[in-house]
């Protein structure tokens, strides 16, 4: 970190990249399998932007951009990936509250959710059957690299806590979490209340579900 501000002088863009996989079921998988995934994703969002964070604030350094990278891994879920998985729900989670706490210094912080192959991923892509064409730009990570660069723009001075989807010629915006439908009572719930109650919930979810994903079909532009 003190490197860069030796080198340029300031620094105002924080791009959290660093990742590795560990691919295996839970029932497999080793305890450093575990913790290399979740040392090298989420702790190293923490261990990349607490020095930022702390210059920002000392230096009252005003209106600077912080990305960093989920997956849908995480905020869906994949098989094979509790690790991984573990990792990214934790950076957005770690982005939404780091959002709040660097609000007053004008910084957003925003989450890119990337499906883009790279050297981390092609062993994956060849084991299922694909194969990685280096001239498609809707394979390659340079399809992520205009979003980092909009994201820390002038444009983007408002937008903070979002989380942008990109992948395979995709661009999206990522629902947060949120309630859909809820019910109140004056007394502690019992079970035969959450026998009635649960299924309504439960139906309103899939409801909800279909919307958002009829919504979330790419429009060709």
């Amino acid at each position: 970190f003190q490197t860069c501000i030796e080198a340029f002088g300031a620094m105002d863009i924080l791009v959290n990249n660093a990742g590795i996989l560990r691919d295996r079921t839970l029932y497999k998988m080793e305890e450093n399998e575990w913790d290399g995934v979740i040392d090298v994703h989420l702790k190293g969002h923490y261990n990349c932007s607490r020095p930022f964070v702390r210059y920002i604030k000392d230096s009252n350094r005003l209106d600077c951009r912080i990305i960093n990278m989920s997956s849908v891994s995480g905020l869906y879920g994949n098989f094979g990936q509790t690790n991984y998985g573990a990792a990214k729900a934790g950076i957005a989670g770690f982005s939404r509250s780091l959002a709040l706490e660097v609000a007053k210094y004008k910084c957003t912080v925003n989450i890119i959710s990337p499906g883009a192959a790279t050297r981390m991923t092609l062993d994956l892509i060849e084991a299922v059957g694909g194969k990685y064409d280096e001239n498609d730009w809707t394979q390659g990570p340079e399809q992520i690299a205009p979003v980092v660069t909009w994201l820390c723009s002038e444009a983007a001075d408002n937008v903070t806590s979002q989380i942008i989807h990109s992948e395979a010629g995709i661009l999206g915006i990522m629902q947060q979490p949120a309630v859909i439908k809820s019910f109140t009572t004056e007394n502690l719930w019992t079970i035969e209340q959450l026998d009635k109650l649960m299924p309504e919930l439960i139906e309103a979810k899939k409801h909800h579900d279909n919307e958002v994903s009829e919504k979330g079909v790419p429009k060709k532009v």
